[in-house]
């Protein structure tokens, strides 16, 4: 981390990218040891790969004292949406058609989400039409405040596995339960794996204030959210590595949704 920012200060740039949860990490870091970069010539703070979370996007924000602008892409459809200075998600609607569709493949209301589908318009070798991403979104029916003429879609949520499921069927999202972790004293780094709708398994790096009746806090939080009955597992990890991707994920489910998608907080 150390040498990263080394780099970073070395090389001013004027666009920091990367992956959401290693920029947070990045500026976690900075900010703990109070090692905030001097960056003149940036100008913005572009994360990629993965769900920004609100707290994620306030951090970087603080600690590089620059807006941070997500972007929403997949690589069998390259660049699909990239957020304005207005904060609308644009999508690239000149090379691609995106909708949001429920599980019966009907484009579902503003408000509600459903998986981003695309028609790639620029494929010259391939071409992709209604190609299901596994991802979710949630559907707006707002244009471009700047009259640019791009549809934009008013939240990207994740890919199905960014969610959890209850074992009375209802879907949450995947923030239900990282807030509870969020809020605890002691946690460093947290993964939460359910590998089925009555189980969950919470690897977490403690920090020097880690006490060990915060465990017993997590159980009971986790519990409030997914039900008495569901069985929870909190092991002690040295480090949580990340994905062969090398994103970081917080939550991982192997449950597959049930066909309906009203997504509860």
């Amino acid at each position: 981390m150390s040498d990263y920012l080394n780099n970073i200060q070395s090389f001013n740039p004027a666009c920091i990218y990367g992956y959401a949860s290693s920029l947070s990490l990045l500026a976690s870091f900075a900010k703990k040891r109070n090692r905030v970069p001097k960056l003149p010539r940036l100008k913005v703070v572009c994360t990629t790969g993965e769900p920004l979370f609100p707290e994620q996007r306030a951090l970087i924000e603080e600690v590089f004292d620059k807006p941070v602008s997500n972007e929403y892409g997949c690589r069998d459809g390259g660049l699909v949406a990239l957020e304005s200075p207005q904060g609308q998600m644009l999508v690239n609607s000149e090379t691609l058609i995106v909708e949001i569709l429920d599980e019966t493949g009907r484009p579902v209301s503003p408000g509600k989400i459903g998986e981003v589908v695309i028609t790639n318009l620029h494929s010259d070798a391939q071409p992709f039409i209604r190609y299901r991403t596994g991802d979710m979104a949630r559907q707006t029916d707002e244009l471009c405040r700047l009259g640019r003429g791009l549809n934009v879609v008013a939240e990207i949520m994740g890919r199905t596995t960014d969610f959890i499921v209850r074992p009375d069927g209802t879907i949450m999202h995947a923030l239900a339960v990282i807030y509870v972790l969020r809020a605890i004293d002691g946690v460093e780094e947290f993964k939460i794996v359910q590998p089925t709708t009555n189980r969950l398994n919470v690897l977490v790096v403690p920090s020097p204030v880690w006490l060990e009746s915060a465990k017993d806090e997590i159980i009971r939080q986790l519990r409030n959210r997914m039900g008495e009955d569901v069985a929870i597992e909190v092991d002690l990890v040295d480090k949580i590595p990340p994905e062969a991707s090398g994103k970081y994920r917080y939550v991982t489910s192997h449950v597959p949704l049930p066909g309906r998608l009203e997504i509860r907080s």
